[in-house]
């Protein structure tokens, strides 16, 4: 059976859904998955357009061949298949209305995490920075782009995942006007300069700067209750000027802080309200987390949801919680909505082929030697050669421990926001400079922004302090030896860590292998593989993403790639 699982372009009344995707679930078996930026350039597309086309062309299969659709939205009241229906038809796909089916975001969510984790039983905590409606109708007057927030909207949901079975343990229902977990830090990403939730990833690492000074420690965000209740003492009545909200409700509680302006420094103020918000999410999530664990006595926790993306968080909840193993979902943002449908329509209408499995998070398609030779041909103003690739890891390895910048080009494209051994740029994390000059020469970035290592996973525990495997750069870890790879070593001595095991990524696993046996040190640099735009998805993209930037060499397939002096 063949199902697809994607996440719907816009609400109802025209607010474009972000992370826009598809996946192919063939007989059981996880096949492809791919975001629309990823193939339009765009970062955080909503749609699928191009993404359903892709998987139909990569797999071979035609539209009519597909048995299910299953679709979700969110911020907004349940959708009808006939609404699915007619979507997909403005985007071109003619789709028979019996075969489309609909989702719960937050359900969507949960099998992401849940699916592939491994566990036989777990809590699964979805932790989003908005879900659907809890009410069956919009507030009159809301149904728009500027008031849909006044709405009481699911900001989490707990589930219990056992065996191939999920079912809702309790979920947090808003009152109108109250911020979850995910909105109240989209509020105060806005208010540090960073203009868009998008950016909450900027707010994380400016939090290490704040954190030795840990300024605000009788300020408190959240308000505990009974039964693991937890309320936002910050309201979401401001969301259209949340940065002047922050502003006034900072100044009823005694600080005079004006938010900053994109185009302004950062200064220390800023940075210890980015500590402080941090702090809170750690603080509340913990709470949470034990009230479950208590409730429940399962010591298994799967997350997914946008916050499940805050390493820094996760890390505090694995230290803190009594929690004995975790998986967090790689995409566990709405960028794993197509993954999590799939796995739905599967659980649903397909069950003598569902089987929880573990996966890879490698799944786009592989491009073959013939497409990427052709773009190399086509490329004005390069020089290639094709090596064998043990000689062409040893080179890459080479070039970093020389300080050079390469791309790296290979097999299939990772699922979710991090890219991880096949779609990166790599540097040498030994060079105490490399951090700067890859934020200012490379990636156009802030400076006090971090890169993460990825290290050999069985040499991992010798230079982070780290007990569980974290493959996925959503675990932070304290750096054992700091003054020797000060370029992934973070402000409060920490980095969000990526192990690379020989069986998940032999190629990777080979290049970082090559850079312990010249430099010693079993770590590399790993960025994303771009430039203020989606990681690169094809030949083509890594080949002119190499040609504009200020990366020295690429390192794609077999083929090592320079540029003509």
């Amino acid at each position: 059976m063949n199902i697809i699982g994607l996440n719907l372009e816009k609400t109802k009344y025209g607010l474009p859904l972000d992370n826009g995707g598809v996946c192919l679930i063939k007989d059981g078996k996880v096949a492809s998955l791919i975001n629309e930026e990823r193939l339009n350039r765009k970062q955080y597309s909503s749609g699928y357009r191009l993404s359903l086309q892709y998987i139909l062309d990569d797999s071979k299969i035609k539209l009519s061949e597909i048995d299910y659709f299953v679709a979700s939205s969110c911020l907004e009241s349940p959708r009808s298949t006939r609404s699915a229906q007619a979507e997909l038809k403005r985007n071109g796909f003619n789709v028979s209305l019996n075969k489309i089916k609909i989702c719960d975001h937050h359900l969507s969510h949960a099998y992401t995490a849940y699916y592939p984790s491994g566990f036989n039983e777990a809590i699964i905590m979805v932790i989003d920075g908005d879900g659907n409606l809890n009410d069956r109708q919009m507030i009159p007057g809301t149904k728009n782009k500027n008031f849909y927030w006044e709405n009481k909207f699911n900001h989490q949901s707990y589930y219990i995942g056992n065996k191939n079975e999920i079912k809702l343990l309790e979920k947090d229902e808003s009152i109108s006007n109250e911020n979850g977990f995910g909105g109240a830090y989209r509020y105060f990403t806005f208010f540090c300069g960073f203009p868009g939730y998008r950016f909450a990833g900027k707010l994380m690492g400016l939090s290490a700067y704040g954190y030795k000074r840990n300024k605000y420690k009788n300020l408190k965000l959240f308000e505990y209750g009974k039964n693991g209740k937890v309320k936002c003492l910050l309201p979401n009545i401001n969301h259209s000027d949340s940065p002047k909200a922050v502003e006034e409700w900072l100044r009823k509680n005694g600080i005079k802080i004006k938010a900053r302006k994109s185009e302004e420094k950062i200064n220390k103020d800023i940075e210890d309200i980015a500590w402080f918000v941090q702090r809170e999410l750690n603080e509340a999530l913990v709470f949470k987390v034990k009230y479950l664990v208590q409730k429940t006595g399962i010591k298994n926790l799967c997350i997914s949801g946008g916050v499940g993306l805050n390493a820094v968080t996760n890390r505090e909840i694995l230290d803190k919680t009594g929690i004995e193993k975790i998986y967090i979902q790689p995409a566990a943002g709405d960028s794993g909505q197509c993954l999590g449908n799939a796995y739905y329509g599967l659980d649903k209408f397909d069950s003598k082929n569902c089987k929880k499995k573990k996966i890879s998070v490698y799944q786009g398609r592989k491009y073959s030697e013939k497409e990427i030779l052709e773009v190399l041909k086509n490329t004005s103003g390069i020089k290639y050669k094709k090596m064998n690739f043990d000689k062409l890891s040893k080179l890459a390895a080479e070039k970093i421990s020389y300080n050079k910048i390469i791309g790296w080009f290979q097999g299939r494209s990772e699922m979710g926001p991090r890219a991880l051994g096949n779609r990166s740029i790599l540097a040498n994390p030994v060079n105490k400079k490399m951090k700067f000059i890859l934020n200012k020469k490379v990636k156009h970035r802030e400076n006090f922004r971090p890169f993460a290592p990825s290290v050999l996973e069985e040499k991992a525990r010798a230079w982070f302090s780290i007990k569980t495997r974290a493959p996925y750069m959503i675990l932070n870890s304290q750096v054992l030896n700091p003054s020797k790879i000060p370029s992934v070593t973070h402000k409060d001595g920490s980095a969000r860590l990526q192990m690379v095991s020989k069986k998940e990524n032999a190629k990777y696993h080979k290049l970082i292998s090559e850079f312990e046996k010249i430099t010693g040190v079993p770590v590399v640099i790993n960025t994303s593989f771009n430039d203020n735009e989606a990681i690169v998805e094809s030949p083509n993209d890594a080949v002119s993403t190499f040609m504009r930037t200020q990366i020295d060499f690429l390192f794609i397939g077999n083929y090592y790639v320079k540029k003509k002096k």
